[in-house]
């Protein structure tokens, strides 16, 4: 597997595979939920012709008029960084503006 650097002219880094390990890549959703604590990770898996690997693609989200906002907790003491969004009104900002989207949320 690999992970894009946010490095301006890195591009993906090589990511070892850790025997045993489970893998699990947040999105923006989750990215906007904790006020970019987990941030949205871009991947890609490159085959390995000498391992096998096993993979399992299992997308969620929820119902399209739920919204979406930094959730708020005094263990957190930060100001939200993205406004509340519905995840209709944020599929359509992903479809329209791809990775420009979460910025367009930025308070």
């Amino acid at each position: 597997m690999a992970s894009r650097s946010s490095k301006e002219g890195v591009g993906w880094t090589p990511v070892p595979p850790v025997p045993g390990a489970l893998i699990v890549n947040v999105g923006d959703l989750m990215h906007i939920i904790s006020n970019a604590r987990f941030p949205t990770v871009y991947h890609r898996v490159v085959p390995n012709e000498t391992r096998h690997r096993f993979s399992i693609a299992y997308f969620y989200g929820p119902p399209a008029d739920s919204v979406v906002a930094p959730l708020s907790t005094s263990k957190l003491q930060t100001i939200p960084r993205f406004r509340p969004v519905t995840v209709k009104e944020y599929v359509s900002l992903k479809n329209k503006h791809l990775e420009e989207a979460l910025h367009l949320l930025r308070i």
